[in-house]
């Protein structure tokens, strides 16, 4: 089954945050891959990502080093959630994709939204959500993308540290 989204009202319903709030329940596998991260974005969720993780649920989150907030990836570190942030000059990352595992069953979000606060709520976004069955075909596409996504988002990593061992900022390096 596959339905439509946007941000039809700013204080829930039918946008993206609600979607995403909604995948995040009882999602035991979740992957977050948004090419801006702000920290607004992770504020929204941060309360079900902390249970998330909190009932163990593995947690990973892809990200854009050009357009991560460093306050935003403080607070997913906090939250104990695994990051991967991609540096820009070697691949640009772009992709936004939400997906959430319980059981069998799966929700992917696929489309425009980042996580950020304005995407999340108000700006003018669209987005795809599939759900279905573990093994079905569609599901068979997303997990090919997905690992595609995370053994090219792992090599490319920016670092975090540089030469002389200090901390090297995430935005706009």
């Amino acid at each position: 089954m596959s339905t439509s989204i946007w941000n039809q009202s700013k204080t829930g319903g039918r946008n993206h945050l609600a979607a995403i709030k909604q995948g995040l329940v009882d999602a035991h596998i979740i992957l977050m891959c948004s090419g801006h991260l702000k920290f607004g974005g992770i504020k929204a969720i941060a309360n079900e990502l902390k249970k998330a993780v909190d009932r163990g649920a593995r947690v990973t989150f892809y990200s854009n080093d050009k357009h991560t907030e460093q306050e935003a990836a403080d607070a997913l570190t906090k939250l104990g959630v695994e990051q991967i942030v991609v540096d820009h000059s070697r691949s640009y990352l772009h992709a936004k994709l939400y997906y959430f595992e319980a059981g069998d069953r799966y929700s992917a979000i696929a489309g425009s939204a980042n996580i950020t606060k304005a995407a999340l709520l108000s700006n003018e976004e669209l987005s795809f959500v599939a759900n279905g069955t573990k093994g079905d075909s569609h599901h068979q596409q997303l997990a090919a993308y997905m690992a595609h996504l995370d053994r090219k988002c792992r090599r490319r990593q920016a670092p975090k540290i540089d030469q002389n061992g200090n901390p090297i900022p995430l935005v706009y390096r």
